[in-house]
């Protein structure tokens, strides 16, 4: 039997990890009140989900969510899912460079032999758990809720980030979540992401698969991953949600070992915060070790959990 089956409900022994959600009601176009928030949050941890980053929108002149106004909102959720699911809202802490290291070679030979004509594996800092080649921990029942921002590509982003307007991954000033344009990379781009490498911020890039810059041109997010960045993909682009182009492009990252980390990008009941379905085609794609990485083990290194 595959590591996760069709249908079959995911337990904390093999539990998802959400990097990408809009479930702060108020904040962006995500969930539009605290009880749907409370519901899609349910439901997915009635489907495995163990952890789960809260990534309001950051859009200069549109969605500007200040890191005070996003943490008060994940504090008020965290107390209202209180009896809902068992529920801990924390930063969480960055993994070690040894383990990091480890881990991504192994990731490395995963996506090459999936994959032998090539193709960049994981950066470094995709890693294993805290307990990989050791002792495995017992199952943690809680719900851990971190907190983030999904910022817009655009110039001032470096400069947002070194005053502090936007809030990093897990408020650790290392990750940023960067979402590209749906329709074509800027000239600029290169420049922005080592920009924010430079102050010692890595990019992890929102769902690129929805570009069709980079669907057309899937050597700029190979070389954008060579110098660091990491990769963020939508369950819903593996799942067929946003058609079949973005289907066979996040299938065809996946493949490569572009792809660090998986999200729902749930903004409500029509998306909601479900990863089963992705992990069982990550699965397929790339096979069963792959598939936990990027359904657990990377982020839960970042994050130190």
């Amino acid at each position: 039997m595959k590591w996760f089956g069709l249908g079959r409900r995911a337990t904390p022994e093999e539990p998802f990890f959400d990097c990408h959600t809009h479930l702060l009601p108020g904040l962006d176009d995500g969930a539009s009140t605290w009880e749907e928030a409370e519901e899609l949050i349910a439901a997915a941890y009635q489907a495995g989900t163990r952890a789960m980053v809260l990534t309001p929108h950051y859009m200069v002149g549109s969605y500007e969510p200040s890191p005070d106004e996003i943490k008060a909102a994940a504090e008020e959720l965290a107390r209202r899912l209180e009896g809902v699911v068992p529920v801990t809202l924390g930063t969480g802490r960055p993994a070690s460079a040894a383990r990091a290291e480890t881990a991504a070679t192994e990731a490395s030979n995963l996506a090459r032999a999936a994959d032998p004509g090539g193709g960049v594996g994981p950066s470094e800092v995709a890693c294993a758990s805290d307990t990989a080649g050791g002792e495995a921990a017992g199952p943690d029942p809680r719900l851990r809720l971190l907190v983030g921002a999904e910022a817009y590509l655009d110039p001032a982003l470096p400069e947002l980030v070194g005053r502090g307007k936007i809030l990093t991954l897990g408020d650790l000033g290392t990750h940023l979540l960067v979402e590209l344009p749906l329709a074509e990379v800027p000239r600029w781009a290169d420049e922005v992401l080592f920009s924010l490498a430079l102050a010692g911020v890595t990019p992890v890039l929102a769902h690129p698969e929805r570009c069709a810059g980079v669907r057309r041109r899937p050597e700029w997010l190979a070389a954008a991953v060579e110098r660091g960045a990491l990769v963020q993909v939508n369950g819903g682009s593996l799942t067929g949600a946003y058609g079949g182009e973005v289907a066979r492009a996040a299938a065809g990252l996946v493949r490569r070992g572009l792809v660090h980390f998986l999200g729902s990008d749930a903004h409500g009941p029509d998306r909601p915060a479900l990863l089963a379905g992705a992990v069982v085609r990550a699965e397929r794609i790339a096979g069963a070790e792959a598939a936990r990485r990027l359904a657990w083990q990377n982020a839960a290194a970042l994050f130190g959990l």
